[in-house]
């Protein structure tokens, strides 16, 4: 199934058209700004990457925004020097 990315600052406007889409079989999501279905997206393509990716000997995946140290740590970790 296609996804409808609905974006309108109306929240008003934004419900009437995403309830009259899912009413004609539709899968939507509805947002306020441009920026906000865009980090959707960003989020919804790390899952299926990280989906895709599970079972192919990664040992571990790691999505953005990464925390510098807890990369560095969890680097450490599978290498083997994790001693302070």
């Amino acid at each position: 199934m296609n996804l409808v990315l609905l974006v309108g600052k109306e929240w008003k406007a934004r419900v009437l058209l995403r309830a009259q889409l899912i009413e004609e079989g539709l899968e939507v999501e509805a947002h306020e700004s441009v920026r906000s279905a865009l980090e959707s997206l960003v989020a919804g393509l790390n899952l299926i990457t990280s989906k895709i990716l599970r079972g192919r000997e990664f040992e571990l995946i790691l999505t953005r925004p990464v925390d510098v140290g807890e990369l560095v740590a969890q680097i450490k970790q599978r290498v083997g020097t994790d001693s302070p």
